[in-house]
């Protein structure tokens, strides 16, 4: 709740200033975390990435110790972003740790989200497109059903 007053909160005491302050402490500490996770996802799966940058955490290991480490680096890092805002430090560990760690969770939810708010206005403004697009989305699902688990 606390990230988002930081960022749409009009109803706030503090100065323009501090509100300020708060909105780029969060907008960093989520561009941070996300730049990071990209990087480490790169990292696991072995694959270089463009703008990637290999990160100390991950290393060139097994895959369970680079787990470990990823997970390790998901809870110290926004820590330690945390630091930036200030009063609001506690809300910041909270929300960077769950963000860290739910990364690729919160990555498909957001997609899933936009997808079915995209899918209604398609659905007020084009009913007929909507449908079409319902009964392709289904027959596909049926049949790659059908292909991976018969043969």
């Amino acid at each position: 709740m606390t990230v988002a007053t930081i960022f749409v909160g009009r109803d706030v005491t503090w100065s323009p200033a501090r509100h300020w302050s708060y909105r780029v402490a969060a907008g960093a500490t989520i561009a941070t975390i996300l730049y990071l996770g990209y990087s480490s996802t790169s990292d696991l799966v072995d694959q270089a990435w463009p703008g990637a940058v290999d990160v100390p955490w991950m290393g060139d290991r097994s895959w369970w110790l680079e787990v470990v480490g990823g997970l390790s680096g998901a809870i110290v890092l926004p820590l330690a972003l945390s630091l930036l805002w200030g009063r609001l430090r506690m809300a910041g560990a909270i929300a960077g740790v769950m963000l860290a760690v739910l990364l690729h969770v919160t990555e498909g939810l957001a997609v899933i989200a936009a997808t079915y708010v995209g899918l209604e206005r398609l659905a007020r403004r084009a009913p007929l497109v909507a449908w079409t697009l319902a009964a392709v989305v289904v027959a596909a699902a049926l049949v790659t059903f059908a292909v991976i688990s018969f043969g």
